[in-house]
């Protein structure tokens, strides 16, 4: 985005509560922030040409992907750290591989149920 183009003004609106969850849901389905979708409805209400607003909320399976490959991550830190105390001959801890498995498939069956609800 251009300097001539960045967003500095800021607008303070106040809602009902009924109105803000209108306006929350209605940005979530659009899959954008409550800002973004209140800059585009009133710009187009003045009858200008809002840009579109970045695809910046994932929705419900995506944040959970993305919370399972950071946690994958880790459990692979862990797995590669034991690998290679195996490789050099020290005893590897059935109690720490068992962690790790025990932690994936927590993690798989969270992100299966949020699988389902999408």
């Amino acid at each position: 985005m251009s300097n001539r183009r960045r967003r500095t003004a800021v607008v303070s609106i106040r809602l009902t509560p009924a109105e803000h969850d209108a306006v929350r849901a209605a940005a979530e389905n659009a899959g954008i922030g409550v800002s973004s979708f209140a800059r585009i409805a009133t710009t187009k209400a003045a009858a200008l040409r809002p840009e579109p607003a970045p695809k910046s909320r994932g929705d419900a399976l995506a944040r959970a992907l993305a919370a399972y490959v950071g946690q994958v991550s880790a459990i692979g830190n862990n797995v590669n750290q034991i690998a290679h105390a195996a490789n050099r001959g020290i005893p590897v801890d059935a109690t720490a591989l068992n962690a790790c498995r025990e932690a994936l498939s927590r993690l798989r069956a969270d992100v299966l149920a949020a699988a389902a609800k999408a």
